[in-house]
């Protein structure tokens, strides 16, 4: 066993090669707070920042994706660049304090909106420029993902709060939608909403065809992109923590070949789930 880090850190981002690890530990409550970069097959640091953190923000390395950008270029509206040399090939990661997320190709970044929390801005990393912007939800956009042939985009977002949230017993009904996004046209494919305490996990499968989305405590919908239509539900008895709802955008995963889905639950443990 291998000990990368020994500070706190709530994301993880493989490289679409593989070759790296990117991780954001910090020190606690703040993880997030450096940007670390591993090779995975000798584990040493490839790159490594500490961003100075604005005081209105939140901490500085809250999402990451490897991409592609110009030599120079170091920022695209919300979100920083590193670049570093490993293996003879200059490297980017990009990272934020806001979702962001990268083409497979490395090509486009699409962000949180700048004029509105609602909107996702499409950049060019090769020539930085914005390309367009679009309304995506109605209150505030909170997850972006691309899907690994770069046909979809995944977002989740809050449309509507119902009744406000209770922090000290997480009540409350705040509707979310997930919806698939076409990244030809940036037309609509798949929309599905839900009355919600908090948040919402969604993550698309490896081939592209599913959207997993966690909507309750244990409860997992995968839901098909091209039909809209969605399967019985997956579930699992996960008793609330004392911290309350835990689950967000980074709460679930599929192995490679998307025969298994992994499920964050409690006292340390990781629910699996076996797909057809």
């Amino acid at each position: 066993m291998i000990t990368l880090t020994t500070e706190d850190a709530d994301t993880l981002v493989f490289s679409p090669d593989g070759r790296w690890l990117a991780a954001n530990p910090g020190v606690f409550p703040s993880p997030g707070s450096s940007l670390v970069v591993w090779h995975t097959k000798t584990w040493a640091v490839a790159a490594s920042i500490t961003p100075q953190r604005d005081p209105h923000q939140g901490a500085p390395v809250q999402w990451i994706a490897f991409g592609g950008a110009q030599p120079g270029q170091k920022q695209l509206s919300y979100a920083q660049g590193l670049r570093f040399a490993a293996d003879g090939k200059t490297q980017t990661v990009w990272y934020g304090v806001g979702p962001l997320a990268v083409s497979p190709d490395g090509k486009l970044l699409a962000e949180l909106g700048q004029r509105s929390f609602s909107d996702v801005e499409l950049w060019d990393t090769n020539t930085g420029q914005k390309l367009q912007a679009f309304a995506a939800h109605k209150m505030v956009t909170n997850s972006l993902a691309f899907s690994r042939d770069g046909r979809w985009l995944l977002t989740t977002g809050q449309e509507s709060q119902r009744t406000p949230v209770d922090p000290h017993t997480f009540t409350g009904t705040t509707e979310y939608t997930v919806k698939v996004w076409d990244a030809r046209t940036w037309k609509e494919r798949t929309s599905v909403s839900y009355p919600h305490v908090l948040t919402l996990s969604a993550v698309l499968s490896p081939d592209g065809k599913r959207v997993a989305i966690e909507r309750s405590w244990g409860v997992i919908e995968l839901l098909d992109v091209e039909s809209g239509t969605s399967s019985s539900p997956l579930s699992a008895a996960i008793a609330p923590s004392n911290w309350g709802p835990m689950f967000g955008k980074g709460n679930l995963a599929f192995s490679a070949d998307g025969t298994l889905l992994f499920e964050g639950a409690f006292k340390n443990s990781i629910y699996v789930w076996k797909l057809d």
